[in-house]
C-alpha cells in the first residue's frame, strides 16, 4: 500500500511539473504578425476618410511570471497596405496619405486563466511612418514622408504549446494630430487592428 501511494505522488510530482514547464509563459519570445489593418482620419469631429487593408510585420518580447501573472515588454515592425484619400473619393488626383511602417514599444500585463491559456492588456509607444502625396503648382505629383508619434493600446489571448505559442489581438493606435497640410487645422489620426500572431518562445 505504502508504495503504491509513492508511486501515485511521484507520478502526480512528475505530472505537475511537466504542465509547470509546458505553461510557464516566462523568456523571450519572437514571432510574425498579420491581419487586418483599418486607418481613419477626421478633423475634429468629422471623418475624412477610412481604409481598410492587411498588416504584418515582427514581434519580440520578453516576458516574466510569477504564479498565473505575467508582465512583459514587447517591440515590433510593422508594414501595412493601406491609402487613405483626402479629397473627394471620386477625384483621382486628391492628394492622399499612403501608411508606412510603423514601430512600436511598449508592456502587456496578464493572467493564465487556463493551463497555457493567457489573456493581457498592452499600451505603448508607436512611431508611425506616412508617405504624403500632394499637387505642386505645376500639376505634378510631389511625395515626400513624414512621421507621426502615438500611443497603442490593445488586449488579447495567446495560447501557448511547447516553445510555441499563438496570439490573437486587437489594439487601438492614436497618433495624434498631423500639420496642417490643407489649411484646416490638421488631421486626426487613429488606427484599428485584429492580428494574428505566432512564434516561438526561448
Amino acid at each position: 500500500m505504502k508504495k503504491i501511494i509513492a508511486i501515485a505522488a511521484i507520478a502526480a510530482a512528475s505530472i505537475t511539473t511537466a504542465h509547470a514547464e509546458e505553461s510557464n509563459f516566462a523568456g523571450a519570445k519572437i514571432g510574425v504578425v498579420g491581419g487586418y489593418d483599418e486607418y481613419e482620419m477626421s478633423i475634429l469631429t468629422e471623418s475624412i476618410g477610412k481604409k481598410s487593408g492587411f498588416v504584418y510585420g515582427v514581434t519580440a518580447g520578453y516576458d516574466i511570471q510569477s504564479g498565473n501573472a505575467i508582465v512583459g515588454a514587447e517591440v515590433e515592425f510593422s508594414d501595412p497596405e493601406t491609402k487613405i484619400g483626402l479629397g473627394d473619393g471620386d477625384d483621382d488626383n486628391a492628394p492622399y496619405i499612403r501608411a508606412d511602417r510603423q514601430l512600436y514599444a511598449g508592456l502587456r500585463v496578464g493572467g493564465e486563466v487556463l493551463p497555457s491559456l493567457l489573456l493581457y492588456g498592452k499600451g505603448g509607444y508607436v512611431n508611425s511612418k506616412f508617405g504624403i502625396v500632394l499637387d505642386s503648382d505645376d500639376g505634378a505629383k510631389v511625395m515626400f514622408t513624414d512621421k507621426m508619434e502615438g500611443y497603442r493600446l490593445g488586449a488579447g489571448a495567446e495560447y501557448l504549446r511547447g516553445n510555441a505559442f499563438g496570439r490573437l489581438e486587437y489594439r487601438f493606435t492614436d497618433l495624434g494630430k498631423y500639420r496642417d497640410i490643407l489649411d484646416n487645422g490638421g488631421l486626426n489620426v487613429q488606427r484599428h487592428q485584429v492580428v494574428l500572431a505566432a512564434g516561438l518562445r526561448f
